[in-house]
């Protein structure tokens, strides 16, 4: 994918906005999230979910991640890894103590 590609151009504007996002705007946010996430008719059920550590004006997931252990959940996290076919995409098993 060529850095003008209008996926480049829109994760590059995405990313932009993020990082002007004040840190108030962010925790509110994160919280919408966990409620969101725990109100799912699926989240009861689930024992596996994928989360991701917050980078570049991400929203931070900590609250979810902590909260998942909580409820006795396993969270996974991507891993990329560089193998002989190439890059690979993983999910690895974050656990408590780590945060």
């Amino acid at each position: 994918m060529s850095a003008t590609s209008p996926l480049s151009v829109l994760r590059r504007v995405l990313r932009q906005r993020r990082r002007c996002l004040g840190v108030g705007v962010q925790i509110v946010a994160a919280r919408r999230l966990l409620a969101e996430l725990i109100k799912q008719g699926s989240y009861p059920g689930s024992q596996n979910i994928a989360c991701y550590l917050a980078n570049d004006g991400e929203l931070d997931c900590r609250d979810v991640i902590r909260r998942l252990w909580r409820d006795g959940k396993n969270c996974y996290l991507p891993v990329l890894s560089v193998g002989e076919s190439g890059p690979c995409l993983k999910f690895a098993q974050y656990c408590p103590g780590h945060l």
